[in-house]
């Protein structure tokens, strides 16, 4: 599935409220749907026959049945494409949440504590800033890099799974990497 683009301010959004942003949107698609329902009522109403007697109808702005059920089917169709579009575009906002939520699930720390502690569980911007006990700069970096993490698993093809996977894998090869460079180190170290 190809994703629009998102900002900052929508990852921050998502982060914020996406418990009643979904419910919102399945309050609205339950609400379509029963719209939806009640016109399939007057949709099954079968239209009459066609005259076969090859007699005229009738003339002038007398308008039968058949002529109002025309009509209606037609409006029926019209706002079933409504609908249909919609409901479409409600989808895509509910996958687009669970997407943006899937990739900050994807973080590790300390970009994972700092984003939860400051949108998700809305916390002051200070006080976790203290408690982590980081600089500020250092602090403001994080949370900056976590939100384009975010962006750039998000626009990225891979399943969220695939990007959990692949991160866990970079870390492994990074921590083997540091590993052989101490161990290294200390051979240097030990040899000179």
């Amino acid at each position: 599935m190809e994703y629009r683009p998102i900002n900052e301010e929508i990852v921050k959004d998502v982060l914020r409220n996406r418990d009643e942003k979904i419910r919102t949107i399945h309050e609205k698609m339950a609400n379509l749907y029963q719209e939806a329902g009640k016109d399939a009522v007057l949709q099954n109403i079968a239209l009459p026959a066609q005259n076969l007697t090859g007699m005229p109808g009738a003339k002038g702005n007398h308008k039968d049945l058949s002529d109002v059920l025309l009509a209606y089917q037609k409006q029926y169709a019209r706002r079933n494409a409504e609908l249909r579009e919609v409901l479409w575009e409600l989808s895509y906002e509910e996958e687009q949440i669970y997407r943006i939520w899937g990739c900050f699930n994807a973080l590790d720390n300390p970009f994972y504590s700092i984003l939860d502690r400051l949108y998700v569980k809305g916390e002051k911007y200070q006080s976790v800033e203290q408690e982590m006990g980081i600089c500020h700069n250092t602090f403001e970096n994080n949370r900056a890099q976590a939100v384009k993490l975010i962006m750039m698993y998000y626009e990225s093809e891979l399943s969220i799974a695939e990007i959990i996977r692949r991160d866990r894998s970079r870390r492994k090869i990074n921590k083997k990497g540091k590993g052989r460079k101490k161990e290294q180190g200390m051979q240097q170290l030990s040899i000179s």
